[in-house]
């Protein structure tokens, strides 16, 4: 709806920037028709801007307005789809550039973010929960050397730590491991095998085993009993 006939012009003044021309319609006199009119100017709302002060607009993907909403910023640890504001990714997630981010994308696999800033590989010991949005300690029996995964160690071998694990250390010369979780020794009447993975049964004539270490033969004019662990004469 118009304001009334417009009967005089005015001097048309340039809106400063962050602005843009408050247009409403007025009737002509003459032809009585009407025109756009221009009495003043507003502020660009919120996520718009305007450098001139003729019109107020969004900015590009990757960007959002100034404070004063005179120009536009480059997004900068966030992102902007659609250049009105910049946004924080969720946890597990980063901006897919480091500067003018357009949307976010998921962390790599054995990386992890618990801001949505950046995606980060924890510490020796640790690995990314399943939502990729924190750090957790190798459990029992597992062991991470590159914060990326917990995994177990081969056989023969332990954890060099109860929880949050490093590395695998080799189980002692005189124990096996079968599972890379833990060390034992063999019971008398058998001795280690060579890859320390097991034990076998001391079976040659003559042999005994009273450690479980290693199979000896009896001494001369003793036996073994019949479970190999010691001599008799």
């Amino acid at each position: 709806q118009g304001v009334g006939p417009l009967t005089r012009g005015v001097k048309c003044q340039q809106c400063r920037p962050g602005t843009q021309p408050n247009v409403i319609w007025a009737q002509l006199t003459i032809s009585g028709g009407w025109a756009s009119l221009a009495l003043g100017c507003q502020n660009c709302r919120a996520g718009q801007h305007s450098v001139n002060g003729t019109r107020c607009s969004s900015c590009t993907a990757g960007f959002e307005p100034t404070e004063a909403r005179t120009g536009c910023q480059a997004c900068q640890g966030t992102y902007s789809p659609a250049g009105a504001a910049c946004l924080g990714c969720p946890a597990g997630h980063q901006p897919n550039e480091t500067i003018a981010a357009r949307s976010c994308e998921r962390c790599d696999d054995g990386t992890y973010s618990s801001d949505g800033v950046v995606c980060a590989v924890c510490e020796p010991g640790y690995q990314p929960t399943a939502a990729q949005d924190a750090c957790e300690e190798c459990e029992f029996g597992r062991y991470s050397n590159d914060g990326r995964a917990c995994r177990a160690c081969s056989e023969a071998t332990r954890p060099n730590a109860v929880l949050a694990a490093t590395g695998c250390n080799p189980c002692p010369s005189t124990e096996f491991g079968t599972d890379g979780v833990s060390c034992g020794g063999c019971p008398p009447g058998q001795m280690l095998n060579p890859a320390r993975t097991g034990c076998v049964n001391c079976v040659a004539p003559g042999l005994f085993s009273a450690d479980g270490i290693t199979c000896r033969e009896c001494s001369p004019g003793s036996e073994p009993t019949l479970n190999r662990t010691v001599c008799l004469q």
